[in-house]
């Protein structure tokens, strides 16, 4: 084979690989929460986070049990010597029996989903780093931690994704991550991400240290193409599955189809013919409770006072408002009438 030809034939390779590659590419879709990068990784600022503290049992702060202090701290986060972070620092003092509490909170966001939609796949990540080995060395005392998503949109209800992991020995910044439940939050409500440090300190003397915060990070993820992350390509599956419209006397019967792409949720669907988009309903409503990938052949009635005005059209207007989880969607589609 000549250089030549080994050259186009690399080249070819080459061409075919990334043909198949590509499209996976281009289908994936995700977005980051909170939208501010700052927020998520505090590389120059606290990234509008809030801290305060909390105390129960026989705590009385710095008098008989250690104190607890939030900072940014702004060199030696996670990207290195440059990165800032979160910390929050408890105290040396001999004490009582008791519980300190360090909590973060970060401004509020809006979530979107993947543009308006609920992702495939919901994740958060953060990384922590703790100088609490002298602390957890003493009998009866124990450090953990615990992450919430806040909807201030709905009285401050909580939704716990990382509950009470030990904060443990960490000299060096370790990433941890956790799946959100499917559906957990909901498309279009504010929230806020919540971290809680928690000491609890025996009766001995409570050594001092720290934990420290850094890239925290939400993230939404979707299949684009094949998933329910794109608001238009679901719209295209459900319209492909509508119709045609199969008429005999005042009877009409259509085919509905619920998406394989939805899975786990389900279809909640509601339909009625038009005579045109933006026309008066000349059937029935009909509802259908479909699975993933389910279909079903739907019966409707044409109203008396459209009989004839049917009889005489080629085509009528499909209209579906369908419900998948906490989204909705309205589709509309022009099909033909077929009679026997």
């Amino acid at each position: 084979m000549t250089h030549r030809t080994k050259v186009l034939a690399l080249l070819v390779t080459g061409a075919s690989t990334l043909g198949l590659i590509a499209p996976q590419i281009a289908g994936a879709a995700s977005s980051t929460y909170p939208p501010n990068a700052e927020t998520r990784s505090f590389h120059h600022t606290d990234g509008g986070w809030h801290g305060y503290t909390s105390f129960g049992g026989a705590c009385i702060p710095s008098v008989n049990c250690p104190t607890v202090t939030n900072s940014y701290a702004a060199n030696g986060g996670a990207g290195g010597a440059s990165d800032g972070y979160l910390r929050t620092s408890i105290g040396s003092l001999a004490g009582a029996a008791a519980t300190s509490r360090g909590i973060y909170q970060s401004p509020s966001f809006t979530y979107k989903g993947i543009g308006g939609s609920q992702p495939d796949k919901l994740t958060l990540s953060i990384a922590r780093r703790s100088t609490l080995g002298a602390f957890l060395a003493v009998t009866g005392n124990s450090a953990h931690y615990s992450v919430d998503l806040v909807d201030v949109s709905h009285g401050g209800a909580a939704t716990g994704v990382i509950n009470g992991r030990p904060i443990g020995k960490r000299n060096s910044w370790t990433a941890s991550t956790a799946s959100v439940p499917s559906g957990g939050l909901t498309v279009g409500d504010d929230y806020r991400l919540r971290i809680t440090s928690v000491f609890v300190s025996g009766a001995q003397v409570a050594p001092g240290g720290a934990v420290g915060y850094d890239d925290v990070v939400l993230e939404a993820k979707g299949q684009g193409g094949s998933g329910t992350g794109g608001g238009g390509n679901l719209r295209r599956q459900l319209r492909h599955g509508l119709g045609p419209v199969v008429q005999k006397g005042r009877h009409l019967t259509v085919r509905a189809k619920c998406p394989r792409s939805v899975r786990p949720r389900k279809c909640r669907m509601r339909i009625a013919a038009l005579l045109h988009r933006h026309g008066p309903k000349v059937t029935n409503v009909r509802k259908a409770h479909l699975g993933a990938g389910q279909h079903r052949r739907l019966r409707f009635k044409v109203k008396h006072a459209y009989s004839k005005r049917v009889a005489h059209r080629k085509r009528v207007t499909l209209r579906e408002k369908v419900k998948i989880g906490h989204r909705k969607l309205t589709v509309t589609k022009s099909v033909r009438i077929v009679r026997h």
